[in-house]
């Protein structure tokens, strides 16, 4: 592959963030709510589905993103027509989530073979010190040159001002020898068109691409970015 820089995503691209957030968002309905494992499955994806499209919105830059984490336990309470201390749901949540070290099969080897080939940097949507300290805990934080998140740079995937800022402090890096690499269609994939540089898909879960957004490659398990990172 014929780059020099990577622009890797975070969750769920290397770092297992969706089977943190079911683990820790049922844990904290049944301990609020009381709800039963049927329930809880319930709440979870009425959850889901809010905080799916909060996150959409801030991506979009139609809410802050302060809006997501005040309203989507309230919400989702409401729309279930539960009663519980929403504010106290959401730190719970927090603390839970700032602990999910969990990574992806397979994500290390990515990163390893990525880093002896490339300069990698991460460039993430996620919360500056959270993101950070799951780094370090997970050991990723090795493979990675410089790290950038949508909080320290003060705006988010998509924009095209996320990507300026990086292509900003990283003078050799060109629309040509860079790759932006994730999972998400919207914030990564889109985020790329819009700036204009190749768009590597991780695409784990056999999702549509819609009309208006293309990807320069797709992979459908790690180990086959692994291989296409190699032939540098």
């Amino acid at each position: 592959m014929n780059k020099r820089f990577l622009i890797v995503d975070l969750d769920d691209t290397v770092l297992d963030f969706k089977g943190g957030e079911i683990a820790d968002v049922k844990a904290v309905f049944k301990k609020h709510c009381g709800l039963d494992q049927a329930q809880v499955e319930e709440a979870l994806k009425a959850y889901q589905k809010i905080n799916k499209a909060l996150w959409k919105q801030y991506e979009l830059e139609e809410i802050e993103r302060d809006v997501i984490f005040k309203t989507r336990y309230p919400k989702t309470l409401a729309a279930l027509g539960l009663k519980a201390d929403a504010e106290a749901m959401e730190n719970d949540y927090a603390t839970l989530r700032d602990q999910n070290y969990r990574t992806l099969d397979g994500a290390e080897e990515v990163l390893k073979t990525a880093a002896e080939h490339y300069t990698v940097l991460v460039g993430t949507n996620g919360q500056d010190e959270t993101q950070r300290r799951r780094l370090k805990e997970t050991g990723f934080d090795q493979y990675f040159d410089k790290i950038y998140t949508s909080e320290q740079i003060g705006h988010a995937k998509p924009d095209t001002d996320f990507y300026e800022a990086i292509f900003e402090d990283n003078p050799d890096m060109t629309k040509e020898n860079t790759v932006m690499i994730g999972d998400g269609i919207f914030s990564d994939m889109l985020g790329g068109q819009r700036y204009g540089i190749d768009r590597i898909w991780v695409n784990l879960d056999g999702k549509q691409l819609p009309e208006n957004i293309t990807v320069s490659q797709t992979v459908t398990a790690l180990s086959e970015l692994q291989t296409l990172l190699a032939e540098a």
